[in-house]
Order: structure tokens, then C-alpha cells, then sequence
């Protein structure tokens, strides 16, 4: 079943059907985890860790990383991210999204350095 948005207008009236079609959407609606990045002087540190996030991508959940980006009084935004592998090997653990971000081990938080 899709989900048909509804346009309010003054003097509609809500009823039970209107508002089950609301909480069906957004029971149906796609999940999705916000993964934050908190940039400082080092870099960029998410908030959930390597494992954490490992666990959200193979359940197949999408994830995106969003941080605020500021430089300058003039560059400025928030920049958001898809995840779009999550690995280890021998050099490390790695989140990959636009950027890369590191962990020494599953129960650290990732870190992407030397923000430019």
C-alpha cells in the first residue's frame, strides 16, 4: 500500500480515516539512522561506534552522517552523508560515506582527520 500525503486546507475535517492513513505512512515510511559527526580541531568524531554503525548497515537500515561544516562566516552548511560501506581489515576499521572515517577498533567511535 502506498502512501497518498494529504494537502490540509481550513475547515477540513479529520477523521479516523484521514489520521489512520497518516499513522499507516509513516509506520510503512522507510528507516533510516542519523549517524552525528561533531567536527573539532582533529577532525570529524561520529557518535555512534564502528560496531554500532556495522550492525545498522547489515540490517540493511540506510545510514547517513550529518554534521555542520563551518570555515568561515561565509562557508558554512550541513553536510549529510550516505554510508556507503563499512569494513575492516588489517589497517583498521572503516566507515566509508563521501568521506572516510577510522576506528583502531569495533567499540571506537570513527574519526575522519585532518578536515581541510
Amino acid at each position: 500500500m502506498s502512501y497518498t500525503k494529504t494537502t490540509w486546507q481550513d475547515g477540513d475535517v479529520i477523521s479516523a480515516d484521514r489520521l489512520n492513513n497518516m499513522e499507516n505512512g509513516i509506520a510503512n515510511a522507510a528507516p533510516m539512522v542519523i549517524v552525528n559527526g561533531t567536527m573539532n580541531s582533529n577532525g570529524i568524531v561520529l557518535d555512534k561506534t564502528w560496531q554500532e554503525i556495522y550492525d545498522i548497515v547489515n540490517n540493511k537500515i540506510p545510514v547517513y552522517i550529518c554534521y555542520n561544516y563551518n570555515h568561515s562566516d561565509d562557508d558554512y552548511g550541513v553536510i549529510m552523508e550516505k554510508v556507503t560501506v563499512v569494513s575492516y581489515s588489517n589497517s583498521g576499521y572503516i566507515v566509508n560515506a563521501d568521506n572516510s572515517y577510522f576506528a583502531d577498533s569495533s567499540s571506537d567511535y570513527p574519526a575522519q582527520l585532518s578536515v581541510t
